[in-house]
């Protein structure tokens, strides 16, 4: 599995089973559907997924339902025996395509029956046409793409040696020469790349404007980030603490 740093996140919310639901937000494409499906296959023994934009008929199973009881009659009409209490996570995909459900997710949680986790996409307009907001009884969590951590990560360098990597640079001390040398690149060329990269780039802290580390990433990043990503930015993302612009995490 690719490993994101929210995948903690909501298995922390649902460890202390709370009478809530969870909405994950953030731009398309940055791995929502992909992260909750895990989460569910891994901690519950039914996944129920309604993706409104795949399949838009399921906006009506929501169309003036005055009542959990009332929505939950016609989810079962769709899902039958899959829906098993007390161990099914019911999962709404895209809900920006289904406006009423954000309201009605309120008398959802209070039936307690199941647990609900949303995800959505540009949902700052939809928020603002919402007459009665959950309030109390959802959590939201914003998703962000891949920061340089996780994308090392997924790419085969280890955590040992990000936090070795992240520990030499608050020190100002060098890092071992081999995570740097031909031996060890010829090894693990994709991981070693991006770690022989922040070596580079390590000791020299906000003085560097030299771009000799961005070249050896070039195969991996592209020219345009080249272009666009100078060395002093380059070093800041790999070893800052978290924060929004590069959410690694001290």
């Amino acid at each position: 599995m690719l490993q994101r740093k929210i995948y903690k996140q909501i298995e922390a919310f649902y460890k202390t089973k709370p009478d809530k639901a969870l909405m994950i937000v953030g731009a398309r494409q940055v791995g929502k559907s992909y992260i909750v499906e895990e989460f569910c296959k891994a901690h519950y023994e039914s996944l129920i997924k309604m993706d409104f934009i795949e399949n838009p008929a399921y906006v009506s199973a929501f169309a003036g339902a005055e009542s959990a009881e009332e929505i939950l009659l016609r989810l079962s009409a769709l899902f039958g025996d899959r829906m098993i209490p007390g161990r099914t996570m019911i999962f709404f995909d895209e809900v920006q395509e289904c406006r009423s459900l954000i309201t009605q997710i309120k008398y959802l949680v209070q039936d307690g029956t199941y647990d609900y986790i949303l995800s959505g996409s540009l949902l700052g307009a939809v928020f603002r046409d919402i007459v009665s907001a959950p309030v109390g009884y959802m959590d939201i969590i914003q998703m962000y793409p891949l920061d340089f951590e996780e994308f090392a990560i997924a790419n085969g360098v280890g955590a040992n040696v990000m936090a070795a990597l992240r520990k030499a640079f608050e020190a100002k001390t060098p890092v071992d020469a081999y995570m740097s040398s031909a031996e060890a690149m010829s090894s693990r060329s994709t991981g070693l790349l991006i770690t022989r990269s922040i070596c580079s780039c390590s000791c020299r802290r906000r003085n560097c404007r030299r771009r000799s580390c961005l070249k050896q990433i070039s195969p991996i990043w592209g020219t345009r980030s080249e272009r666009l990503i100078s060395c002093h930015r380059f070093a800041r993302i790999c070893h800052r603490g978290s924060d929004r612009k590069t959410g690694i995490v001290n």
